[in-house]
């Protein structure tokens, strides 16, 4: 199966009427995610996620499958572990990516770089490629590539958030991203987009790179 990933802008769920046909349309588990958070942008990226899930699967001439959450709190289909998925969101995009090895997407608003950040938890490889890029607006994208390519493999791992961020390097060079990492001897393959859009965007797919890169399909919530 070609991986898929699917971009998403949550501007058009500001209708209120657009919200609720698509917010009846989720399950329990998501309905239960949105309804948990407090301010409306949060409910829209949630939502805008939950169905940009669905729109993947029913491309795929899927139900909506049942779904369960890892030790670490990565989603999963417990019916399907042929398929495998991903969700991210920032600011007003959604990112699902669909896969038939481990996956994991990210997305993110590109802000100034913040070098304090960085040093507390980026390797120390990263660290200095950022250093030693002087140029500010360079830098903030490169610290925002960075944190994208660091956030998809966490994800594509299965252990998010519970693996530290300084235990393993994704340093870019020019288009490809050398990555340096102990926790497994699996390969990973990246791939990136750039739509000069003021957000980056990234995946990781555990496995070796497939014959063809992720097709991106950008879906409109009015259709």
């Amino acid at each position: 199966m070609r991986t898929r990933v699917y971009l998403a802008d949550t501007a058009a769920l500001e209708d209120a009427a657009l919200y609720a046909r698509l917010y009846s349309a989720m399950p329990p588990y998501r309905k239960e995610k949105i309804d948990a958070l407090r301010f409306d942008r949060d409910k829209r990226l949630s939502l805008g996620a939950g169905a940009a899930l669905q729109k993947a699967l029913s491309d795929l001439g899927e139900p909506m499958l049942r779904v369960a959450f890892g030790e670490h709190g990565k989603p999963y289909f417990p019916d399907r572990p042929d398929l495998q998925f991903n969700l991210s969101h920032s600011g007003t995009r959604v990112l699902c990516a669909l896969s038939d090895a481990p996956i994991g997407c990210d997305v993110e608003k590109i802000a100034s770089a913040q070098m304090r950040v960085a040093k507390r938890f980026f390797s120390p490889k990263e660290t200095a490629l950022l250093e030693a890029q002087k140029d500010l607006l360079a830098q903030k994208e490169l610290f925002c590539r960075i944190w994208t390519l660091k956030e998809s493999f966490m994800k594509a791992t299965g252990r998010g958030l519970s693996l530290p961020m300084d235990s393993f390097s994704v340093c870019p060079a020019g288009e490809t991203v050398i990555l340096e990492q102990s926790l497994d001897e699996a390969p990973y393959a990246f791939c990136e987009w750039d739509f000069s859009d003021g957000f980056r965007y990234a995946c990781c797919r555990r496995g070796e790179a497939q014959d063809e890169p992720p097709a991106l399909i950008r879906t409109a919530f009015s259709e």
